[in-house]
């Protein structure tokens, strides 16, 4: 699992929660960082836990990027600015569900596994 947030403490957090349950996790720090790590892992990574609001390249230009490089990707936006937003995860090229932040730990692992269990 991918997982990209411009903020060290939450990224940090969300990697320990990942790994506690069992997964892999590669890290990244902003959407330019993301496309690098996806590029060079892509084979290794089956998820991308991804934030909307990040500096250098937002969430939604990132899952445009990361779906060019691999159409299939899977991809769950992840964002604390949208509670006077509509996200339809349709909307978007390779998302597959949207988390409100804050979330609880729980919450995040089943979405997750919903998402990695489908085709």
């Amino acid at each position: 699992i991918l997982v990209v947030d411009d903020e060290e403490s939450v990224r940090e957090v969300m990697c320990d929660l990942l790994v506690q349950a069992g997964y892999r996790v590669l890290r990244a720090a902003n959407g330019l960082e993301a496309l690098r790590v996806y590029t060079m892992n892509q084979q290794k990574i089956s998820l991308v836990l991804l934030d909307l609001i990040m500096p250098e390249m937002s969430g939604k230009e990132c899952s445009r990027k990361l779906v060019e490089i691999n159409p299939s990707v899977k991809i769950v936006l992840a964002s604390g600015y949208t509670a006077n937003t509509n996200i339809e995860e349709e909307s978007l090229p390779g998302v597959k569900a949207f988390l409100a932040k804050p979330y609880e730990p729980v919450d995040m692992l089943d979405v997750m596994r919903r998402i990695l269990d489908t085709d």
